[in-house]
């Protein structure tokens, strides 16, 4: 990853939030919030390059974040994440407009391939 990238975390401070969040940080500036308003004022600031958003978080849910998240910034791929990330849940995350499920116990090297992914992704819409 040449330039220095953006990721947010949307959800509660738990271990395996911060376990992703520790891993993420080596590679990738990362900022955090814990409900959707909150993500909605970070987004406001300059351009992030993708979002990790828990399964379930704070009386919401990832339905309801990929929905805000799509209506005022389409162009933001979205990761959930889920404790279970079977293949169900899976499908129904993918059919819903997000870019993949990504279940503990996280490796850092599926990680970074997730993040190239994304961003290669991403610079190739740009592109076109």
């Amino acid at each position: 990853m040449d330039k220095q990238r953006k990721v947010v975390c949307l959800g509660n401070d738990e271990a395996e939030s911060r376990r992703l969040q520790d891993l993420l940080s080596k590679h990738v500036t990362v900022r955090c919030a814990q409900s959707i308003p909150e993500l909605l004022s970070i987004l406001k600031g300059s351009g992030y390059d993708a979002l990790f958003c828990d399964w379930s978080f704070n009386n919401s849910s990832w339905r309801e974040a990929l929905k805000e998240v799509h209506r005022l910034h389409p162009e933001l791929p979205m990761i959930v994440v889920h404790h279970s990330a079977d293949e169900q849940e899976w499908v129904d995350v993918l059919d819903a407009g997000a870019v993949d499920l990504l279940g503990p116990p996280y490796n850092e090297r599926l990680l970074l391939a997730l993040l190239e992914h994304v961003f290669t992704s991403r610079e190739a819409l740009h592109a076109a």
